[in-house]
């Protein structure tokens, strides 16, 4: 499968095996494309944009 990030073309490989595992925030059942390491949080798509909205707004009150 091919599809493009600005104008690069990539393969995405669709025998990639995703892990589920449970949202560090919510802890509803995800799954990630990578395997998760201890200590690190993992967030289902809804609470990673809220993240990033947090983070995003935490900087920009530090500005």
């Amino acid at each position: 499968m091919l599809f493009q990030i600005k104008g690069k073309k990539r393969f995405r490989n669709p025998e990639k095996k995703m892990h589920r595992v449970p949202c560090s925030r919510c802890g509803k059942e995800t799954g990630v494309p990578f395997r998760p390491r201890l200590g690190r949080p993992v967030y289902c798509r809804r609470c990673f944009a809220r993240v990033l909205k947090e983070k995003k707004a935490k900087e920009e009150a530090n500005d």
